[in-house]
């Protein structure tokens, strides 16, 4: 009956949908659904991609991005995730590396697991981090944390800000609440008692 269930939930999913164990819970135990999906992967009828992760075998017309298994595997258990300010940063040429595995901060305990020869980190991240969002502007934010206070210069400030339009610099406005007081003084600077000109008024 779980079998039936299960074959029932994947034919509703779109080509190339993914799912996971979790999502299949309610149609039995944990050891049913389980030995379910394993007969289903035995039989042709399921790709397992992950642990906990699958997708119809006549769906996977194209191998899943790192980010998407990632997000999958996170959502699962009821996790917010967002891409890591070190990767942010390296492809902002504001550092020279990311990090050495592919890894992304969660809201909840860090973990990690295999997506074929790739493990994938899921690492445990601050609130006031994840909470600025996956917008351009939030990774440009997250990039420039991830230098820390010491790290960061006027130079990559307008390095990593040069392109940003209105839009951007809302999200400036909306995410002030989370960045850290260093990092805001790039876009309210004061000197002198004096207000400067910032690269754009917040």
């Amino acid at each position: 009956m779980c079998t039936t269930f299960i074959r029932r939930h994947t034919a509703g999913l779109a080509k190339g949908e993914m799912f996971t164990t979790r999502d299949c819970l309610k149609y039995g135990s944990r050891a049913a659904v389980d030995k379910a999906l394993s007969r289903m992967v035995s039989s042709g009828q399921l790709t397992r991609l992950a642990r906990g992760v699958f997708m119809r075998a006549d769906g996977l017309c194209a191998r899943p991005s790192i980010l998407e298994i990632a997000t999958v595997k996170a959502q699962s258990f009821g996790r917010l995730i967002v891409r890591h300010g070190a990767d942010l940063a390296r492809e902002q040429g504001l550092r020279a590396q990311g990090n050495p595995q592919p890894t992304y901060l969660i809201s909840g305990s860090s973990s990690s697991f295999h997506y074929g020869e790739i493990v994938i980190h899921l690492k445990n991240g601050c609130m006031r981090k994840i909470r600025t969002g996956k917008s351009p502007a939030a990774q440009v934010i997250r990039a420039l944390w991830q230098l820390g206070e010491r790290g960061c210069t006027k130079e990559k400030v307008h390095s990593a800000t040069r392109l940003f339009g209105r839009t951007d610099r809302q999200e400036f406005r909306d995410s002030a609440a989370w960045m850290p007081a260093w990092l805001f003084h790039y876009f309210a600077r004061t000197s002198s008692g004096k207000q400067e000109r910032a690269r754009f008024t917040l």
